[in-house]
């Protein structure tokens, strides 16, 4: 679940203009191999495991409900902790 959601989070920041035009060399791709490497995982582990599950679906969306409910624990997280401008 961390793994999945730390990919997740890349593809968010990937997203944004901002992050893009400051970081114009960065891919998903070379991200997604050091969020792996990060955890002791390589790109075909991560796709070979994607494809298991992808003949299990409620197991895949169990795990997608724990990434999810990680997202939104992290959003909170930052939400409490906004400070106000003035």
């Amino acid at each position: 679940v961390p793994v999945l959601t730390d990919l997740h989070l890349a593809d968010g920041l990937l997203s944004l203009n901002e992050i893009r035009q400051e970081y114009e060399d960065m891919d998903s791709l070379g991200q997604y191999l050091s969020i792996l490497e990060s955890y002791g995982y390589s790109l075909n582990q991560l796709n070979n495991t994607m494809e298991h599950y992808s003949h299990d679906p409620e197991a895949l969306d169990e795990i997608y409900e724990k990434v999810i409910a990680q997202l939104t624990e992290m959003e909170g997280e930052i939400k409490r902790n906004k400070k106000p401008i003035m």
